[in-house]
């Protein structure tokens, strides 16, 4: 590669950086999806909690049926 080329491709990078880095410092608003996630995750954890209730209800229906 030409010195040329490379120089132009360094400031050419440059001004795409320089570009962006306005675009990633900009305010976005999150609470949207934090609130949607919030409510997500306490749905998901009564289905996990009876998912966990149920495994060991017929482990433990199992084990008496056993002992009968």
């Amino acid at each position: 590669m030409e010195m040329k080329t490379f120089d132009k491709l360094k400031y050419g990078v440059g001004a795409v950086m320089l570009a962006t880095a306005g675009f990633a410092n900009a305010a976005i608003d999150t609470q949207a999806i934090t609130d949607v996630i919030s409510d997500v995750a306490a749905a998901a954890a009564i289905v996990g909690a009876a998912a966990v209730a149920m495994h060991f209800g017929i482990k433990a229906y199992r084990w008496l049926r056993g002992a009968a």
